[in-house]
This record gives C-alpha cells, structure tokens and sequence, in this order.
C-alpha cells in the first residue's frame, strides 16, 4: 500500500443544518458530520433585586475608584462611547469627590425583555443621585447603559 499524505484544506461547498448535526462537504463531495450546539441567548433575569445588585456593583466600582472593574459593567453602547482609559480616570475623580458612597433607596421598573430603569440616591452626596437611569441586560447581565447616547 502506498501511504499518502494529503494536505487538506476543507473548502465548503454545502452546509446543512437539521436536527442538531452539521453536515458538510469538502472538496470530494464526501460528507463530514459534526454535533452543533445551539446556544440560545439566556433570557434577561426579570428579578428586581438582580438590578438591584448590578447597581450597587457598579456604584461600587465607579465610586470606588475601580475604572476598569466599572467599565466593565458598561453596556456594549456605553462601552462604545467611554474608552476604558477615561472611565478609569472618572472612577478615580468620582472617587476622590465623593469616597465610595453606597448608593440606598434602589427602586427598579423593568421594562420589557432586557430593559429596565433604575432610581437611587446618596444621602451625603444628594448632586449624585440618579433618577430613570437606564440598564440594559446583555451578555448575561444588567449593564449600565446610561451614558449620553
């Protein structure tokens, strides 16, 4: 028998997808099977105090001086529009003005799939206070999505 090497480069002509197998076809028209998993998006956590807790992690880091831990918690939108870089030298400017506060008074609405508001206050900082802002629920958790934009 002779032995061959054969260097493949796997050209897909077909993919077809049923019934959770992958079947595709190289170059020679013979069928390659694989598993596929299909990954659903988790479902946004309707649970107020799951908003709750993402506000006070986010208060916690940006109050705390934490830019890259806030940042973060930022929504893909926020993200966008803040480089890390100046949301580090927010959280240590917000820290230095204020210490890390924590915030009291959390009252959440959601707001659909996915959207929620929420309003808080700082009771020694009261120019802080947040009132309708907006978190979004994304890669698994709520985000902070009140910037700007």
């Amino acid at each position: 028998m002779r032995k061959r090497i054969l260097i493949i480069t796997l050209v897909i002509i077909l993919i077809v997808v049923g019934g959770g197998v992958l079947v595709l076809k190289d170059m020679g028209n013979t069928p390659i099977k694989a598993a596929v998993a299909i990954v659903k998006p988790k479902p946004a956590d309707k649970n107020p105090n799951a908003v709750k807790q993402a506000v006070i992690n986010y208060s916690n880091a940006y109050l705390g001086g934490h830019g890259n831990a806030a940042y973060n918690l930022l929504s893909a939108k926020c993200a966008s529009q803040i480089p890390v870089n100046e949301m580090i030298g927010l959280a240590l400017d917000a820290n230095q003005a204020y210490g890390n506060l924590q915030p009291t008074d959390i009252t959440v609405e959601i707001i659909g799939d996915g959207n929620a508001i929420a309003s808080y206050s700082y009771p020694t900082a009261s120019s802080i206070n947040k009132h309708d802002q907006s978190w979004v629920y994304e890669r698994g958790a709520w985000r902070y999505n009140g910037c700007t934009n």
